[in-house]
């Protein structure tokens, strides 16, 4: 890290749990606005999922995407999409449905496709799926999530404690729930590539809350007295150099990706801009306040318990039956002392 901008965020102490409450309603606005758009809109399956034919290809001459496409309705059936991109239109990519007929109706489409690009054509990518093979993808890609996201928690669970654990795992949600809330608003195709980019997200957002619950962790054990939200602001301020250095860094990468990476990769990087954007907020702003509700929550009962077991070993004294209400009140754990005996009359008392 350059020692100027260390030197420029050593003294630098911003309250951030102040404004914490805006912050997780507007995160829990943006979830439903993602759950909304999931459910009306649904995601835009690539064909690594539902099957069918994708061609990348270089022509000899320009292309005119509505002319190809009227071309290529005669040899193919079902949805067909031609992109040009490129200053002289010659870069074409053209991506055909599933095909009725199985796997030799989808070699057809190929070869219709190939047709209709004339010869001289260079192809860069030829992809062909068939729908049982994404209908394998579909499950392949489900299960991958679910078992690193699970992993991952245990992962926590193990290093710190449940309660780290439980922010986390809320943490992770919250950005694969705004990842794909952003494929299902723009519609941009979801594919294999796609499910990269979540793992890489979920990869990206628990290493900057592991190393937030790490100083955590040694701040607790430096004052453990001291308030628990006065240690977790403090903890949050001493690694904000560092998520400033890797999130910018992230940013400029992901932002040449998507400009000059082509259109293959744009769905990808804007993926990645948007999860290093959401998942740096929600490692302040969802997992610490998940951590500080599980920890202040398990911390008050666990002080709840031990009076109760405090109270079981000193019962208070109980008086003798009959002698309550003229009995003196006896302290505590202290024996009465009894009274000293009456010396025995004298004769002259006697007499």
């Amino acid at each position: 890290m350059p020692r100027p901008f260390a030197r420029l965020t050593a003294d630098f102490h911003y309250d951030f749990l102040v404004s914490r409450a805006r912050v997780m309603a507007a995160s829990a606005a943006l979830l439903l606005v993602c759950l909304l758009a999931l459910g009306l809109r649904g995601l835009d399956l690539g064909i690594d999922f539902t099957g069918g034919l994708v061609v990348e290809a270089r022509t000899a001459t320009a292309m005119d995407p509505v002319d190809l496409r009227q071309s290529l309705r005669a040899s193919v059936v079902g949805e067909v999409d031609v992109t040009t991109y490129g200053e002289d239109g010659r870069s074409v990519t053209v991506r055909v449905g599933r095909q009725t007929g199985g796997d030799q109706a989808m070699l057809q489409a190929l070869e219709g496709v190939k047709t209709a690009l004339g010869e001289g054509a260079t192809y860069r990518r030829t992809n062909l799926v068939g729908p049982t093979v994404g209908g394998e993808a579909t499950i392949a890609g489900l299960l991958t999530v679910a078992l690193a996201l699970v992993l991952i928690a245990a992962y926590v669970w193990l290093r710190f404690d449940w309660h780290y654990a439980l922010g986390v795992v809320l943490a992770l949600s919250h950005d694969v729930v705004a990842v794909l809330g952003l494929y299902a608003l723009f519609q941009i195709p979801f594919d294999l590539t796609s499910i990269a980019a979540l793992l890489t997200v979920a990869c990206y957002s628990i290493n900057d809350t592991v190393v937030i619950f790490d100083r955590v962790r040694e701040e607790l054990a430096l004052t453990p007295d001291a308030p628990l939200a006065t240690v977790v602001n403090k903890s949050i301020n001493r690694t904000l150099a560092r998520t400033i250095v890797l999130s910018g860094s992230t940013l400029v990468t992901m932002a040449c990706l998507a400009l000059l990476g082509g259109p293959q990769l744009r769905g990808f990087a804007l993926a990645l801009i948007w999860g290093t954007v959401v998942g740096t907020l929600s490692s302040i702003y969802v997992a610490v306040p998940a951590l500080m509700a599980f920890r202040g929550r398990s911390k008050t009962a666990d002080d709840g318990r031990e009076g109760e077991d405090d109270g079981e070993d000193t019962p208070p004294p109980r008086a003798a039956p009959g002698k309550a209400k003229n009995a003196p009140a006896v302290a505590a754990g202290k024996p009465a002392q009894a009274k000293p005996a009456a010396a025995p009359p004298s004769r002259k008392e006697r007499r």
